[in-house]
């Protein structure tokens, strides 16, 4: 997938908010970029599944472009990553299966925010970044089909 958003133009503010303050706008920096640059432009999914008389496993890789964070203090930009999931499904009936996995299964974790944007230490990852700030995440499921 390849994404580009931009804003092609803004409806000046209404002539009493000008009159106070002449450089008023009605959408600030951080909103801009929250729609043209925080997406990643290219992201893509590769998935394979096998699928056996009892076992099924599934492979998957999943890019995510670099992103970019912009306040009115503090600009960073935060490199692309990659994510490995893997999932194992032993199936016990014709229509029970349990199957185990993990997201994200090398526990990358993205780029740590630069002292300007992490908020006196409470972000140490900016929530924008589209490969999560969670880590890996392991779970157990077990699926009945009716």
């Amino acid at each position: 997938i390849w994404v580009k958003n931009s804003i092609d133009s803004l409806v000046q503010p209404p002539e009493a908010l000008l009159a106070l303050n002449p450089q008023q706008r009605l959408v600030g920096i951080e909103q801009e970029n929250t729609i043209e640059t925080a997406v990643p432009r290219d992201q893509g999914t590769l998935t394979s599944t096998w699928q056996g008389q009892r076992l099924r496993l599934l492979g998957r890789a999943r890019y995510f472009g670099s992103v970019k964070r912009v306040f009115t203090f503090a600009e960073q930009r935060f490199s692309s990553e990659w994510s490995f999931d893997a999932e194992a499904g032993w199936r016990l009936r014709e229509r029970w299966e349990v199957s185990a996995g993990a997201d994200n299964l090398f526990d990358n974790l993205p780029d740590a925010s630069a002292n300007a944007n992490n908020f006196f230490g409470n972000f140490a990852f900016d929530p924008i970044v589209p490969i999560g700030v969670n880590g890996r995440f392991v779970y157990l499921r077990s699926t009945l089909r009716w």
